[in-house]
């Protein structure tokens, strides 16, 4: 006499959508051939444990699987007992925020939408988390990308990549000839991105890499901000003196009465 198979599962009764998801049916019996039915439909399967990938393309779906035990013996005893499972589609994310800053300053970057849990990564060292709320800020040294993995409700998860660059200060010198009064100072701006950024100065409002004060007549200390072009915020601000050199004065002296002599004589003049 052989007893009716009595089939028991484990297994999660829920999966996420493009994930493996392992079914495994027993029974007490010693010899039993398997077989497996999904939503109605025979599986080419019969092991008492199958490892399957499921879709949705759905919010949700439920899946029924049906197994059926059969005594490989002269009795064929045969049960059949099912599970339901829950396929959840896997959340959709992504990443808003700063995605350029200078260097030295901080970055703000969030997952667009609510989640149960989060968190982020440096994509170059993946071990260690940096941060598990939604909305962290990081100051980075140098351009970096940074991965978040987000779980929902469900349990199910998925990733999303952010890349924060970052770029140094406008690095620049000045170039100038010293000039003497009422003669006209050009200071141009030296940098190898010179052109890379945008310029303003404390002289008449002037803008631009070099610019020209016409007939100056004494020294002065010019001031100019450069600025990025791609990030205006990023800013650096130097002084500048520039020397005029004043000409010489001086007075003619002769002894000479009224500056006159005769012709053949001679005169002594000194300054």
């Amino acid at each position: 006499m052989e007893d009716i198979p009595v089939i028991s599962f484990d297994g999660n009764d829920k999966t996420c959508s493009g994930d493996e998801f392992t079914l495994n049916a027993t029974a007490a019996n010693s010899n039993i051939q398997w077989e497996w039915e999904r939503n109605g439909v025979r599986e080419s399967l019969s092991e008492t444990v199958i490892n399957m990938t499921l879709t949705t393309d759905k919010s949700s779906e439920i899946v029924k699987y049906i197994a059926t035990a059969e005594t490989n013996n002269a009795y064929k005893c045969t049960n059949k007992d099912s599970i339901s499972v829950n396929v959840f589609s896997k959340p959709t994310n992504s990443i808003e925020g700063e995605s350029l800053i200078c260097e030295g300053n901080s970055a703000s970057i969030k997952s667009k939408n609510a989640f149960k849990n989060y968190s982020w990564i440096d994509v170059k060292d993946p071990a260690f988390v940096l941060s598990t709320v939604n909305n962290p800020t990081f100051s980075p040294s140098e351009t970096t990308q940074y991965q978040l993995t987000v779980t929902d409700d469900n349990g199910c998860t998925t990733t999303s990549n952010a890349t924060v660059s970052v770029i140094g200060k406008p690095d620049f010198d000045f170039s100038y000839t010293a000039v003497c009064e009422d003669e006209d100072a050009v200071i141009t701006i030296n940098s190898t991105h010179a052109d890379q950024y945008n310029y303003q100065w404390n002289y008449n409002n002037s803008t631009g890499q070099s610019i020209t004060i016409p007939q100056i007549k004494e020294s002065i200390t010019l001031k100019v901000t450069a600025s990025d072009k791609d990030l205006e915020s990023c800013q650096t601000t130097k002084e500048y003196p520039i020397s005029v050199n004043k000409k010489p004065v001086f007075d003619i002296i002769t002894d000479a009465t009224d500056n006159t002599i005769c012709s053949n004589n001679t005169i002594n003049i000194s300054g």
